[in-house]
Order: structure tokens, then C-alpha cells, then sequence
């Protein structure tokens, strides 16, 4: 998939850029490689690939590593993509930042992966989460519905526990502003909401 940026207020809708099937027996320097490709193609068309989004497997992991040099050795990747690295400029200021300043792209997680798997970090019963002294789980929610009606939340148990871990729908409703309002009524609420806001980003 790609996703164009715009200066405009408009979103552009992301689309199908190349789709493959493989048989596993490929490397991380093969994903390099492919990177690189689709990268010189998109440069030649004078447009700049700013980065990639990914699941990670553990091939995929790695390539990130070494091409971004995040707690990896690498034999200066970037080098492979010429001068067409950008540069991260305050990166000497933050402490908690441990990239190269100099980076060809960036690898991401896309954000539908990332919202199902917040949601099912927060559903999943043999896990608790903290938010100081706030637990954040999955009992607030149940509470939820059953305490307050479906017309101010939206929300049935279905949402809550469901068979389908990868629901993208289910994430958006649990994390909706009806939901986050209605929790805001129940005590001891502030950390649940707090992580559903971070869902809604």
C-alpha cells in the first residue's frame, strides 16, 4: 500500500502499490534490496519515499535494524541509497532517540496493525496494564456496557470479547468518543480513557 502526503487538507486515500507472494526463502538483504528498488523507481519519478510500513516478522525486523542502524552493525546501508538520505537535525538534543541522524527512510508500523494490537493488549485477560495507579483493562469496559445503554456508548459485549482478533471495525468502535465520554462517568476511568485517546491517534 501507498499513502501520498498532502499540503492540502485533504486526505489522500492510501492504494496498492505491489502485492507478491513468496515462499519464505528470502533474507533481510533480500527485503533490502527490494526496498532499494522500489526506492530508485520512486526517486527516477522524482518523488521522495519517505518510509516503509510493515508487520514485522523477524526478516523484516532485522532489515529495519540494519538499514536504519537501530542497535544493529551495519555496512553503511544508507550508502546504498546515495545521497538522498534526510538528515534529523535536533536528534543530538534527545536522549531517548537512538538513530542514526542520517537516515535514507524510516520503518514504520501501520497503523492498523498498531490499533488491533493495542486493542487486544487491552481485551486480553491474562494481561494488566498501569497508568500510575490506574489499571487499565478490560473490566471497565464490561462495566461499561453493563451499567449504561448501548445508545450513549455504541458498544456490545461482542466488541469486547470477540473471536475475530484482527477486526479493524471493533478497534474503532471501542476507541470512539461515545465510549471514552461514557467511561468518563465511572470512577477510576482516567487511565483507560487516556489509552483509548491513543488508539483514536
Amino acid at each position: 500500500m501507498i499513502q501520498p502526503l498532502s499540503s492540502r487538507a485533504i486526505d489522500l486515500p492510501p492504494y496498492l502499490l505491489a502485492s507478491y507472494g513468496t515462499d519464505s526463502r528470502y533474507t533481510s538483504n533480500d527485503i533490502i534490496s527490494r526496498w532499494k528498488n522500489i526506492f530508485e523507481k520512486f526517486r527516477e519519478k522524482h518523488i521522495k519515499v519517505l518510509g516503509y510500513s510493515i508487520d514485522c516478522d523477524s526478516k523484516y525486523l532485522r532489515a529495519m535494524r540494519v538499514i536504519t542502524g537501530f542497535f544493529a552493525k551495519s555496512i553503511n546501508r544508507n550508502d546504498l541509497f546515495g545521497d538522498h538520505a534526510f538528515v534529523i537535525a535536533s536528534c543530538s538534543q534527545w536522549i531517548w532517540f537512538y538513530l542514526r541522524p542520517k537516515q535514507s527512510f524510516l520503518c514504520l508500523q501501520d497503523p492498523t496493525h498498531l490499533i488491533t494490537k493495542l486493542r487486544n493488549r487491552l481485551l486480553s485477560s491474562k494481561t494488566s496494564m498501569m497508568f500510575g495507579s490506574e489499571s487499565i483493562n478490560i473490566r471497565f469496559l464490561l462495566q461499561l456496557i453493563k451499567d449504561f445503554s448501548k445508545l450513549d456508548h455504541g458498544s456490545v459485549k461482542s466488541d469486547v470479547v470477540p473471536k475475530d482478533r484482527q477486526n479493524y471495525s471493533f478497534c474503532i468502535k471501542i476507541s470512539s468518543d461515545c465510549v471514552v465520554q461514557t467511561l468518563e462517568k465511572m470512577q477510576n476511568t482516567r487511565a483507560i480513557c487516556i489509552y483509548l485517546k491513543v488508539s483514536q491517534k
